[in-house]
Formats: C-alpha cells, structure tokens, sequence
C-alpha cells in the first residue's frame, strides 16, 4: 500500500472537517435518542401484551414515536447545510458565528482553495475551483498530503507561508506556477489552514509579454536615428539614446544626470526655464531650440516632448527631437545672401532685424561704430575703386580681431558697427584698447569710432545711435587737438566754431553734427 493510500486509510473519517469536527458528540445524541425510541416502543409492546394498552391506543402511540424520531432525525442530519466540494453537512447547535463564517467562505469563494490540516499537512477537503483547477475529483485528493500537489512531491507537507510561491501539478502531469495565500483558523480544538491557491500562469505570461514588449521598445528607441531622451521636472537627464549622444557629441555615460540647460545657448535659458514650467502644467511642449555641442557648434533642433509618470511614481518627460541645422542651413542660404554686404561679404542692416528677435528682450549687448576716415577725399583724389579697396582693408581687419560669435555689419558707405553679444563694460574695454592700438601702429585703412553699451530694455537701432554719436564727438574732439597744436593753421580762427555742435540742443539732429565734422 502507498504512502498516498495509507493516509486516505488513516483519514477516511475526516471526508470534512465538519463531520470530523463534531462527530462524537453527534452519534452520542443519535444514540441516546434511538434508544428511548425503543423504549417507547418496547413498553408500549408490552403493556399492549399484557392488555393494559388497548389496540388503538397503542397503534397511536407507535406513531407518535415515529414521527418524533423522523423529526429529530431531520433536525439533526437535514439542519443548516453549508456546501463543501458538494457535500451536505450540518452544523451542530454549538458552532460559533466565527466557525460558520470560515466555512461559507469557504463554501462560497470562487478562487480554487483546500482546507488543510494545519498539524500534519493533510487536505480535508478542497471546492469546486480547487478540482477543476487540478483536474480531478474530491475523492483524489481528500486524505492526501497537501505536497503532493507540488510537482517535486519531496518538498514538506504543510502549504508553507503566506505568499509563497511555487510550481503544482494537475492530474494529466502539467504543471504551473502558483502564489499561496493561507488563512488560518481554529474550529473547535483543531487547527486548520484554508489555502487559496491563484494560478499564476496568465500572470506570467502578461510578465514576459511586458518584458518582452519593453525590451522591443528600448531596442527600438537605441536604433532610432531620432534623438530620444528624458529628463525630470528639474531638466536632469536620464536615459539617452546614442542618436541624442552623437549629436552633442558626448558618450552615453557622460550625458546621465547633467542638466539640459547645460546644452542650451546662452540667450535661451530663460526660454528653457519657461518650457519646463509648461511641461510641468500642461503635459505636454514642442517648438525649436538652440543647443550647442561639444565642440562649440551651434544646433537647431525641433522637440516634442510629454510629461509622463515614471515606474517609481516621479514625473519623467519623454522627449523626441530631430537636428534641423543641415536643413536650416540650406533654407537660410539664400535668406543670408540677402542679408550680406556684396563688396565686403560682411552683414547689411537686414541682419539687425535678427540679432534683435533671437537677442531677447532681458540680453546684455555691446555696439561699436567704426568710420573711415576723409573717405570723400580718397575718392576725390584716387577715384572709387581706391575707396572700396580702403573700405575692404577696413573690413578685413575686423573680421581679425573680433571674436566668433561678433556680427560685423556694414551700415552704409564707411561705416561698420560690430555687435558683441553678452559682453560687459569689462569686455568692451579689453576690445576698445585693441582698436585704438590698431589706430596708433596705423596697420589699417585710418578710422574712427564709438561704442554704447545697451542701456535697460532699448532696441539696438538705439544702441547704434549712442555708439555712433559718440563717435561723432571723439572725431571732432581729436580734430579740435590736432589744430590746437598747430598755431600757423590757415583756419586757426575757426577752432572755436565746431565746438558750438558737439552737445546740440534739444531736436538737434545728430547728422548735422557729423556733417560739420566731415566738412572740418
């Protein structure tokens, strides 16, 4: 005989916890109640016998006796009835509300459970979810180890903990996956575990879809020649595609936990403030963005991004750009041949427009006004093309000794101004010394000039006025000291004329100012 069958053996009177729970106190009840059955019926034979009962009344009191006992009978096999693995079985007068509430759950729930011998690890009964769930009958597992379920029937025999988890067999020889929960209690004096027991075979495949999904996904976004790429709410970076990588120029690793505003330029870093509070609000940005890359180029991109909750419940932003600099490029070539000085290749006034629209209205910004000097008298005496050559000369130099990101703009004639974005006094300083060291080692075509640093929120036409205005007044101011120093000058009675020009009145135009200082 097997294991197996010995303890069906051994448990044939625990078909249900009930029935063994309370058998013994119910056949005592039984027992006693057959016997004063036959009590009746024996004294009511035997005084029938010795004619003390007449016929009647003793065929009446034999069946008063026997509905008694069918009454009795029903009361105690036929009572409240709770369904286990359908069976029926009653309650005895004394089970508590607490031992009739384990048994309709159990009776009820419609997950697969067993109730179990919390001493010895054997099931006592198991409900319909259970049987269909193991594909087999009551009878096959009542009595039986509750480890004989697990498909390595050497593990122990007791369901173990809450929340365990493990692999069980069914009658055909498959297996599955599965997550105990263990509900312990007491009836009577026995200790009983009601194990529900959750497949988790769908739950396991839904895993692996996930995984297997989430793995397509990131294979996806890595092969993406798109950037793709998150930050949080703070613009701190986190994953990065090697697109977002290769287009500023910086590994993978080194890109993780730096901020975004790092890449962006200068003049749009409150703009990237400002994108991240409407990320933060409305769920949702898009628009065009200057960064500048590992190298110190300057890159267009246009982004999309979304704010969505990441899988530790912080806010991520999921962001999707493309590189428009090529294509920008070739849209702004013929825009830019438009905005260029045919004879000097430098900028014309159509560049001031721009400067001013990406400038912003908050930019810090430096003008200085350049102007050839007697142009008039260069042409006069060695014709136009001398004077585009000194023109050209002029240019030239500049170009040499500004920095990259200086735009030189040819105003009109001879005159160039050259705007320095986010340069202070400071810098304007350091950049003047140079000029008048030019002026002084007389390596270019002779000139003048001025320079204003933006004041408040003006616009740069007006910062161009006050640089150009004191250039102005520098030229007659030089000029004054030149025939101040000579005494013999034919227009030595004049030298007090110009000076009535250098601080006009109000309305005064300035041109009147620089064409007295030309005609002197």
């Amino acid at each position: 005989m097997s294991e197996v069958q010995r303890n069906r053996t051994m448990h044939a009177g625990d078909a249900s916890p009930v029935t063994g729970l309370v058998a013994e106190r119910r056949h005592v009840r039984t027992g006693v109640r057959v016997v004063l059955a036959l009590s009746v019926m024996a004294l009511a034979i035997g005084g029938f016998a010795a004619q003390w009962i007449p016929l009647h009344l003793l065929a009446s009191l034999l069946l008063v006796t026997c509905a008694v006992s069918w009454i009795l009978w029903r009361r105690s096999h036929i009572g409240p009835r709770i369904a286990v693995s359908g069976l029926s079985q009653a309650i005895e007068p004394g089970t508590s509300r607490t031992q009739v509430a384990d048994e309709t759950v159990f009776a009820l729930l419609p997950l697969p459970a067993m109730l179990v011998d919390a001493v010895n690890g054997i099931i006592l009964d198991a409900n319909a979810a259970a049987l269909k769930l193991y594909g087999c009958p009551v009878d096959a597992v009542r009595g039986s180890p509750f480890a004989i379920l697990g498909a390595d029937a050497r593990d122990g025999g007791n369901p173990g903990s809450f929340g365990d988890v493990g692999t069980h067999k069914r009658a055909d020889g498959s297996t599955f996956p599965v997550e105990l929960a263990i509900r312990p209690f007491e009836h009577g004096s026995r200790a009983i575990q009601m194990v529900v027991i959750r497949d988790l075979t769908s739950d396991r495949a839904q895993a692996s879809a996930l995984e297997l999904s989430e793995r397509r996904y990131a294979e996806l976004i890595q092969l993406s020649l798109g950037m793709v790429f998150e930050h949080d709410l703070d613009g701190r970076l986190g994953k990065v595609n090697p697109a977002f990588a290769c287009a500023l120029g910086y590994p993978e690793s080194e890109l993780i936990g730096r901020n975004l505003g790092e890449f962006v330029v200068a003049r749009q870093r409150d703009a990237f403030h400002r994108y991240l509070l409407e990320v933060s609000r409305n769920g949702s940005c898009s628009g065009l963005v200057h960064v500048v890359d590992s190298a110190g180029d300057e890159r267009l991109w246009e982004f999309r991004h979304r704010l969505r909750s990441g899988a530790d419940g912080n806010a991520q932003v999921i962001c999707s750009a493309i590189d428009l600099s090529e294509r920008s490029q070739g849209e702004r070539r013929p825009r830019e041949t438009a905005r260029r000085d045919a004879l000097t290749g430098c900028y014309n006034r159509r560049q001031l427009e721009y400067v001013q629209a990406e400038a912003g209205s908050s930019a810090r910004w430096a003008c200085v006004v350049v102007d050839i000097d007697s142009l008039k008298r260069t042409n006069d005496t060695y014709g136009h093309a001398a004077g585009d050559q000194a023109i050209l000369r002029l240019a030239r130099f500049l170009e040499r000794i500004v920095h990259q990101r200086d735009v030189i703009v040819r105003l009109g004639g001879d005159e160039f101004a050259i705007l320095m974005p986010e340069h202070d006094r400071q810098a304007l300083e350091a950049y003047v010394s140079r000029l008048q060291a030019a002026q002084a080692t007389q390596e270019t075509t002779p000139f003048s000039f001025g320079f204003a640093l933006r004041k408040d929120n003006e616009d740069l036409e007006h910062t161009i006025q006050r640089a150009d205005h004191q250039m102005i007044e520098r030229r007659l101011i030089e000029r004054i000291s030149i025939r101040l120093d000579s005494p013999g000058s034919p227009r030595q009675a004049e030298v007090h004329q110009p000076v009535l020009h250098l601080h006009p009145g109000p309305g005064a135009d300035v041109i009147d100012i620089k064409r007295a200082a030309d005609q002197s």
